[in-house]
Formats: structure tokens, C-alpha cells, sequence
């Protein structure tokens, strides 16, 4: 799950790192859902924020899922 805007990459990009690393990417937030990745500009905390801190699911910055995808691509 991605929301907001990220710096030099563009969602699409992203979504492709996820696939190849194994991942699915979801349209929205339920109790599947691994983590979400938010980037900035969303005007503060998003909804699907809100609903993944509800749901008690991992919430990644930007440089968070860099380090988290290194990690698996390093195992």
C-alpha cells in the first residue's frame, strides 16, 4: 500500500521494487495488508494511515522501506 508522494521514485517504480522482491501492492488498507509506505504531502496524517495505525499495521517512510528492501535484498 502506498500513499502520499515520494522523492525521485515514482509510485509505479516503487510497485515494480515490491513485485520483484516478492510483493503484492493492494489498493487499500485491511488486516492482509504487511505495511503501508507513506510518503510525504499528504497534509498530514491520510486516512489510510489512520486506518493502518486502526489496524495495527506497519506504517514504512520513504527511507524506512529503502532500508527494509536493502534488508531482503541482502538476505
Amino acid at each position: 500500500m502506498l500513499t502520499g508522494r515520494f522523492n525521485g521514485i515514482t509510485k509505479n517504480e516503487l510497485n515494480n521494487i515490491i513485485k520483484k522482491a516478492g510483493g503484492k501492492l493492494s489498493e487499500t488498507v485491511s488486516s492482509q495488508t504487511d505495511f503501508v509506505i507513506a510518503g510525504g504531502g499528504m497534509g498530514g496524517f491520510s486516512n489510510k494511515n489512520k486506518k493502518a495505525v486502526d489496524l495495527n499495521v506497519l506504517i514504512l517512510t520513504q527511507e524506512g522501506f529503502r532500508d527494509f528492501i536493502r534488508d531482503k535484498i541482502n538476505d
